[in-house]
């Protein structure tokens, strides 16, 4: 029973095009949801579209639904409460989890020329298809001058007058919600040609052990045109790392001209209370993968805004004159290990040290010579009473200390 409902004429050995057929059955879904913030949209809706409907395959795990200007959250006595009630088909959605899942549902799908109304600034939207294909070639050509960029889950991608589109953000991915960021209103309605004829994002590299950030509903990215390290140009490979003062908040591999770098902001959780807010600075840095030696971006900071696509220029760096940080040992609260990650400009002997919190209680953690550079140390308290300890490192020239809490 679909769409066009006319009969079709028939000729023997005949062959018929038809643009698009509606009307099909029901399609399904299931989206892998880890603990934090996802930013997803869906393709298929059922007639219930409640959030008590949509959210009852992930119940008990889901702690909150924000979508662009409403919100919504779980209460046991309640059922969910806020401005939020309904999901819709054109809207992207960030899904907090305190736990991961796996959102199941099915529905009708979308119908692919739904149209999409745009205003000034930041629009969170859905991808209405269950496949994938290139921004370039499903945004119409038309109205990429209005578009200064579109923002995903840790991804982002610009229009480069020269380049076309850059980023780390190549293609809608079904399934995923996304920020489109706009000059001026639009209304668009996505190009069919494309769709399902490109390949889904290849998966980003994950930074190195230790260096890991939770994603964040409010985050920036910062597309460098090249970076020049001691008077060479940046090597493909090398990380870029963003930090907002000690606390690393986004990281990524570098792989050519106008590569975004993440920097996760704020959005009221515990996991992100230390990353910036509207206003803050935020350093950049990078890795060298082969030496494993810091460099930063001499005398800058960056202002940092929740979903702002900043392009900077060539940038030059130098060699950090001494520790970086000690970085936030992870898991904090842990049981029973947590690792301890550290930058050394210079190879030397290191000292770990823990003590209890009245200052009496000392436990060596590591004692001996390591190499300059990325380090990481897995600490074990199996044997020791739950509180908070303090880990000092000790260095020829730097001396640090990180609270930790131990949680049996």
């Amino acid at each position: 029973d679909a769409e066009p409902s006319t009969d079709i004429a028939w000729t023997n050995n005949g062959l018929y095009t038809l643009d698009y057929i509606s009307g099909f059955s029901e399609v399904s879904y299931a989206f892998d949801l880890h603990y934090g913030a996802n930013l997803i949209s869906f393709f298929a809706l059922p007639e219930d579209v409640s959030l008590t409907n949509i959210f009852s395959s992930v119940e008990g795990a889901v702690t909150g639904v924000i979508g662009e200007g409403v919100a919504a959250s779980p209460n046991p006595n309640l059922g969910w409460v806020g401005s939020l009630s309904e999901v819709q088909e054109t809207s992207g959605y960030w899904v907090k989890m305190g736990a991961a899942g796996v959102l199941e549902g099915a529905g009708q799908p979308t119908d692919p020329e739904t149209n999409y109304d745009l205003h000034y600034g930041a629009n969170l939207i859905s991808y209405p298809f269950s496949g994938a294909s290139e921004i370039g070639n499903t945004i119409p050509e038309e109205e990429w001058t209005n578009i200064d960029g579109v923002i995903g889950e840790g991804v982002a991608a610009s229009p480069n007058p020269v380049l076309g589109w850059v980023g780390s953000l190549t293609t809608w991915d079904g399934g995923k919600g996304y920020w489109a960021k706009v000059d001026e209103a639009v209304s668009f309605s996505f190009d069919l040609s494309s769709i399902g004829k490109t390949l889904y994002n290849q998966p980003l590299l994950k930074a190195p052990d230790g260096m890991e950030y939770i994603q964040s509903m409010n985050q920036a990215f910062y597309f460098i045109e090249d970076i020049i390290i001691d008077g060479l140009p940046i090597s493909y490979g090398d990380w870029v790392l963003a930090y907002r003062g000690d606390t690393l908040v986004g990281a990524r591999q570098w792989n050519g001209q106008f590569t975004d770098i993440p920097a996760m902001g704020s959005d009221g959780s515990d996991d992100t209370k230390n990353y910036p807010s509207e206003g803050d600075l935020v350093s950049i840095h990078v890795l060298d993968s082969s030496s494993g030696s810091i460099y930063h971006i001499d005398g800058r900071g960056f202002e940092w805004s929740s979903n702002e696509i900043y392009t900077l220029g060539l940038l030059e760096a130098s060699k950090v004159p001494e520790l970086l940080s000690l970085a936030k040992a992870y898991p904090n609260p842990f049981n029973p290990s947590t690792s301890i990650s550290f930058m050394l400009s210079n190879s030397g002997s290191v000292e770990l040290t823990a003590y209890d919190i009245s200052g009496r209680q000392s436990i060596d953690i590591f004692n001996g010579y390591m190499d300059a550079g990325y380090n990481q140390f897995t600490w074990n308290a199996t044997n020791l009473s739950s509180g908070i300890y303090f880990i000092n490192i000790s260095s020829q020239d730097i001396n640090q200390t990180i609270k930790v809490m131990f949680m049996k």
